[in-house]
């Protein structure tokens, strides 16, 4: 007897076994129907068989169908020697087809540079990891389908081979993640170019918020994954930087402001022609929100600092004071009007309050240093002066403040009744026209 006729007789007594529960299930029925039309004189006409009545072949099924059982498991015990050597061959087939899956499996999970993790700035390189696990998957379910049918010819166990289920739905869970990553690259790669002045924060964040929302939408399974934890990260991170980014345009800031950012980041800032979203995400904001926040807010004092001075500074440049003699002596005195006296009161009030603001000096000393900052930042001189009493508190105050602003070139004087020296403000001009040149 050749293998082909033992694998034929095999397939033929899978394919009684399988038929036995409907086959006799459906005789009973079907006599018990001929046999109620009958009784109601109901004439039947159910053609042949081959060459013999319907009614006839339904007799002498039950009988026919036995005898069909019966040879067939005969015929199995004849082969049954030849069909268990076989056996032990697919079990064994089986065993390392399981140990190849759980390998296949393991290896795809446990890459170093493989999709659960992030192989490289190229979304591509996931995609072909993916690839090659997919068509190495195929082959494998290929396999067990062919074991599936031996199993059925030799009735043997199902194959347990869970991490080949396992395998395609990470693949397809990888796929969703990955398809993500795609999107949320590609847009954030086309705002990166963005020129600073063409920045429209407020649109940004409400596409940032719509990714966000992808994200927490995919299915919990792979929220610890690697990949997913990054994407997640880079989503969150655009989310902070965009309001920063927000913060950062207000006209507030100045190039000092900017200064202190590079400084907060510890990365250089080129805010020249070409800056644009990417110089700033490269500055990684999302790790200095506090830092930034704060020198915004530094900035955004300093200007209504700078606009009650430019105001104060405005009012006292045209304000006409007269001048009078005092009493008998030849000593001139201001003679100012009531509302002139009350402005300058009010001007004070508002001088003490920047000052407590910044938590500076108050008195004379912040009129002084403001006045000074004020005129440098607009580049209105080159140089500072200040000449004060001997021994005035405000003025030593506003010395010790000024002297931190290493950039200002800066002369003190003090008058303590005696002829001024010339030679030392000869000198400071000397310096500063030679370090101008």
């Amino acid at each position: 007897m050749s293998i082909h006729n033992d694998y034929l007789f095999i397939g033929i007594i899978r394919d009684v076994r399988q038929r036995m529960p409907g086959m006799e299930a459906n005789f009973v029925p079907l006599r018990e129907t001929v046999e109620l039309l009958k009784s109601n004189a109901i004439e039947l006409d159910l053609g042949l068989v081959g060459e013999e009545e319907a009614l006839d072949f339904l007799e002498r099924a039950p009988l026919a169908w036995d005898n069909t059982v019966n040879k067939t498991f005969r015929v199995k015990e004849s082969i049954q020697p030849l069909q268990n050597a076989m056996v032990d061959f697919i079990k064994r087939d089986i065993a390392d087809y399981v140990s190849r899956v759980k390998l296949a499996h393991r290896e795809f999970r446990d890459a170093q540079h493989g999709p659960f993790t992030w192989p490289s700035d190229r979304i591509k390189d996931a995609y072909e990891s993916m690839d090659k696990t997919y068509a190495k998957m195929k082959v494998l379910e290929a396999e067990a389908e062919s074991f599936k049918n031996l199993q059925e010819l030799f009735e043997l166990n199902k194959i347990k081979a869970p991490e080949l289920v396992t395998l395609r739905t990470e693949l397809k869970l990888l796929k969703q993640v990955w398809d993500c990553v795609g999107v949320v690259e590609s847009l954030f790669g086309s705002w990166s170019d963005t020129l600073w002045l063409d920045i429209r924060p407020d649109d940004l964040v409400d596409e940032c918020k719509k990714l966000a929302t992808h994200v927490k939408r995919l299915p919990r399974r792979l929220r610890d994954w690697p990949c997913y934890l990054r994407l997640q990260g880079s989503v969150a991170n655009m989310a902070s930087i965009l309001p920063l980014v927000s913060e950062l345009r207000s006209p507030c800031m100045r190039d000092r402001h900017w200064k202190a950012v590079a400084s907060e980041c510890h990365k250089p800032v080129d805010k020249g022609p070409g800056f644009c979203l990417a110089d700033l995400l490269k500055l990684q904001l999302h790790e200095h929100v506090e830092g930034i926040m704060e020198i915004v807010e530094v900035a955004q004092k300093e200007n209504k600092v700078e606009q009650k001075l430019k105001q104060i500074e405005k009012f006292w440049g045209v304000a006409v004071l007269e001048m009078a003699r005092h009493k008998d002596t030849e000593v001139q005195v201001i003679v100012s009007p009531d509302d002139l006296i009350e402005t300058l009161d009010e001007h004070n009030i508002q001088l003490q309050s920047m000052a407590a603001m910044g938590r500076g000096p108050v008195g004379e000393a912040p009129i002084t240093v403001g006045a000074v900052l004020h005129s440098w930042n607009e580049d209105q001189v080159d140089g500072v002066v200040v000449v004060g009493p001997w021994g005035c508190g405000p003025s030593l105050v506003a010395e010790s403040l000024l002297r931190q602003r290493t950039d200002i070139p800066s002369l003190f004087l003090y008058r303590d009744g005696t002829p001024s020296d010339g030679r030392k403000l000869d000198g400071f001009a000397f310096r500063l026209r030679r370090a101008l040149d």
